[in-house]
Order: structure tokens, then C-alpha cells, then sequence
């Protein structure tokens, strides 16, 4: 319905299925955990993978591939945005979710 009543800003839709029960209800190891959120926050390992996520060629490519049609890639509006709100602050609910703490 949100779709249908704006058109102008709503040009298509993605359904997704939810996880698996599997995924659902077994929780990713401790040990697992730990070191996946270790390697995201540390200061040589984690910064350097950030700062690759983060540069804008890299989130051009990564954007195009997931959020955006290949008939409407993303623009420079969407790039300086990106540039923005990549910060450190941001960066710990990233680490979190990566690192699978949601999936515990």
C-alpha cells in the first residue's frame, strides 16, 4: 500500500523471506563470537577493514550491487551521504551485527 500511494518516491519493492528456524534458534558460539568482535574492533585489523569498507569506490560497489538497480545505480548525492555518516560512533552497531551478537 505505501508502494501504491507513492510512486514518485517508491519505484520497486524487494521481498525477503525471514531466517531459517535453524538460523533462529542456534545461537552462534561464544568463542565465535569473541573473536569475530575482536578482529572488528581492533585497532590495526579493524581500522584497516573499516577504512576499505568505508572509502567511496567501495561503497559505490557494494551499494550498487545491493540497494540499487543496475538501470539506477546510486549517485553522488547517495556517496556524499555515505562519506557523512562514516564515522567511529557508527561503526559499533556495524561491529556488533557483523561479528553475529544479534544471532546470539
Amino acid at each position: 500500500m505505501l508502494a501504491k500511494r507513492n510512486p514518485s518516491q517508491i519505484h520497486a519493492l524487494m521481498l525477503t523471506s525471514p531466517p531459517t528456524y535453524k538460523d533462529i534458534t542456534t545461537p552462534i558460539p561464544q568463542s565465535e563470537l569473541e573473536r569475530n568482535y575482536n578482529f572488528l574492533r581492533s585497532p590495526i585489523f579493524g581500522n584497516l577493514a573499516f577504512s576499505l569498507l568505508e572509502n567511496r569506490s567501495v561503497i559505490k560497489f557494494f551499494s550498487n550491487i545491493f540497494l540499487f538497480a543496475k538501470s539506477r545505480p546510486c549517485d553522488e548525492q547517495w556517496l556524499d551521504e555515505t562519506e557523512k555518516e562514516a564515522c567511529m560512533p557508527a561503526r559499533t552497531p556495524v561491529q556488533a551485527f557483523n561479528a553475529g551478537l544479534l544471532q546470539h
